[in-house]
């Protein structure tokens, strides 16, 4: 009897421990499901978020955001885009004297404008005619006669300042290296103002510094669309001359190409920008 019952009960702690196994095991499976779950939903996610905004390219590229229409003509405009424009005619006082939905254009067909004399309007496109989109800007402009030229010309340029090539070291009147301007300035700046006042050319700069009797000069630097103040203490060369140790250009000169010119005797040089010869920077110019 004794025997029977040590049977039975090692029977029930055997099916006791399968029951706890299946039970991990099925947690674990119900673990699985729900990371895959998660996992698929986030790459649903991603994924639509992706085709949205490859969708959102598509349209925007495919508007642009000037049209430019000749006057007096009959002007084709062919977007083909799920939308609708809605013609602004835009005041001096920045509000439109067109009433709300007066004018508008289905933009999933071909639309053909009759233009007048020469005007700027702007064009409020609606995705699906509901959702706010773009806002494009339609000038009509007149005809202008352009002569093709091709002759080669000479350009004479003049910077904002004056532009910083580098710094450098000299030697001090008591024949020590020095290099006032190291670590303040740097290749690409432009300097446009000593102690408050403009810098017309780089020969003023360095006639203003000479003069200065060794007080600190405070530069006032443009550095990409940044201005700031720095303070740069000259010292006196050998010669006994004010310096700050830096090399400067205020102007540059070349060839261009005349590209075309007009019936009223204007003309253009079209082409690349002006890059600085030393610093291979883009010269900013008026």
């Amino acid at each position: 009897m004794k025997l029977w019952i040590t049977e039975t009960e090692k029977v029930k702690r055997q099916a006791g421990e399968d029951a706890v196994i299946i039970l991990q095991l099925w947690k674990q499976k119900v673990r699985r499901l729900r990371i895959y779950r998660a996992c698929l939903c986030a790459a649903l996610i991603l994924a639509g978020m992706g085709l949205f905004g490859y969708s959102y390219y598509l349209v925007d590229s495919s508007i642009p955001s000037v049209i430019y229409m000749r006057a007096e003509s009959e002007e084709s405009l062919a977007l083909d885009i799920p939308a609708k424009g809605e013609i602004l005619s835009v005041s001096e006082q920045g509000t439109s004297n067109i009433p709300q939905g007066a004018v508008t254009l289905d933009l999933s067909q071909p639309v053909t404008m009759k233009t007048g004399m020469t005007d700027s309007l702007e064009m409020q496109v609606k995705l699906f005619g509901i959702l706010p989109f773009k806002q494009v800007g339609i000038r009509v402009i007149e005809d202008q006669q352009l002569i093709p030229v091709g002759v080669p010309i000479g350009i004479y340029v003049k910077t904002e300042g004056v532009m910083v090539i580098g710094t450098g070291e000299f030697r001090s009147v008591n024949g020590e290296k020095v290099a006032p301007a190291e670590h303040i300035l740097k290749s690409g700046d432009y300097v446009v103002k000593l102690n408050g006042t403009e810098v017309a050319d780089k020969d003023d700069l360095i006639t203003r510094i000479e003069n200065g009797s060794g007080e600190a000069a405070i530069l006032t630097i443009r550095r990409g669309e940044e201005y700031f103040d720095v303070k740069i203490d000259p010292v006196q060369d050998q010669t006994k001359k004010y310096k700050i140790g830096v090399w400067v250009r205020d102007n540059a000169q070349g060839v261009g190409t005349m590209t075309y010119i007009d019936s009223q005797g204007n003309f253009g040089a079209l082409g690349h920008g002006i890059n600085d010869v030393d610093t291979s920077n883009l010269m900013e110019m008026n």
